[in-house]
């Protein structure tokens, strides 16, 4: 799990007290769910993702479904920094972070569920064989259902009929 902020020196990471960190975390947290132009969404969802990476001891419920929800953004560069976010979060403290996860996974509407369970697998396909067994455990205690890997996608059968005429 090279390069992220597990290897940091101390000097780089936030030096605050644990009041104002979980004051910073709620403030992101709003600024991510609440914000009106998407570049206030993305930088308080890198300096929330900030926070946490640093002091796992601040990884929340209201954090990680800030985070979340930011998957659904109508703004491509709000879902794909939390998609970002989330598997940096998972990738460092997946024990923290997975069952809340899988919790918001649960409780979310269908649409937004089935952005949280590709976000699981993209994150899934990053890791390497450890983190995968890791990961399968945790989501076979706090998931309804396994991961499971991502299928190639099929193209249109009527064009793949007309690409092997033409060949």
């Amino acid at each position: 799990m090279g390069g992220t902020a597990n290897s940091l020196p101390p000097e780089v990471c936030i030096q605050k007290s644990p009041a104002e960190l979980s004051a910073l975390v709620e403030k992101h947290a709003h600024a991510v769910s609440n914000g009106i132009d998407y570049k206030v969404r993305e930088y308080a969802l890198f300096d929330l993702m900030d926070v946490l990476i640093s002091n796992p001891s601040h990884i929340s419920p209201k954090a990680v479904k800030a985070v979340a929800s930011a998957l659904s953004d109508k703004d491509e560069h709000v879902s794909v920094t939390a998609d970002l976010a989330l598997t940096v979060l998972v990738k460092d403290h997946a024990e923290k972070v997975f069952p809340l996860l899988a919790k918001e996974e649960a409780d979310a509407k269908p649409k937004h569920a089935k952005k949280i369970a590709k976000a699981i697998r993209s994150i899934y396909a990053l890791c390497s064989f450890r983190e995968r067994v890791k990961l399968r455990d945790l989501s076979a205690r706090f998931r309804k259902q396994p991961i499971r890997p991502e299928k190639p996608k099929q193209g249109n059968p009527r064009e793949t009929q007309k690409l092997q005429r033409v060949a």
